[in-house]
């Protein structure tokens, strides 16, 4: 796989030589989970504003599976163990992960812009300490991950009806600026 270098993030050039918008998500995932459920959503809505959108998944992942009927959408199948291009025409989207656990298969041209997007904070333990016994802590032990997550949440809630107003819809304007 071609790294991607951070000596060429900084020449501002890659996104502006974008002739037209061009996304493209990457998240080749066959069950249900929040970020193909995202990724699928973004595809659909902003396909229908216009925007040329692709999504990288399996076959039989669950993005191909809810974009199926927007013909809109340009779908590339993802096989493991196939060496899987990624051309410089698009923005490529994928969900942040630490560069030894990429999937082989992908050669990313050094010249495609990337946004590595972090989806969930809390899943941040997995990322940093990404051990099996950890990653599913939440769900061996359920009880316990809503008692400490109920002691941890309330600020972070009152954080968010802030920033969101209390009815989701609007938040305050000065802690936007």
């Amino acid at each position: 796989m071609n790294s991607i270098h951070p000596e060429n993030l900084d020449k501002g050039t890659n996104i502006e030589r974008l002739s037209s918008p061009h996304l493209t998500f990457l998240f080749p995932y066959k069950e249900v989970s929040g970020v193909p459920v995202l990724f699928s959503t973004l595809a659909n809505h902003l396909s229908a504003q216009g925007i040329k959108v692709t999504i990288i998944d399996f076959a039989d992942g669950y993005m191909a599976q809810r974009t199926k009927d927007n013909p809109a959408i340009e779908r590339r199948v993802f096989e493991t163990g196939k060496p899987f291009p990624i051309g410089p025409d698009t923005l490529l989207i994928m969900q942040s992960i630490l560069p030894y656990a990429m999937r082989p298969e992908l050669n990313i041209d050094p010249a495609t812009p990337v946004i590595f997007w972090h989806l969930f904070p809390y899943n941040l333990v997995n990322v940093l300490l990404p051990l099996p016994g950890v990653r599913h802590l939440q769900f061996k032990y359920k009880k316990a991950y809503k008692f400490v997550m109920r002691r941890l949440l309330p600020a972070k809630k009152k954080e968010s009806s802030n920033v969101l107003g209390d009815d989701g819809q609007e938040g305050r304007a000065d802690l936007l600026r």
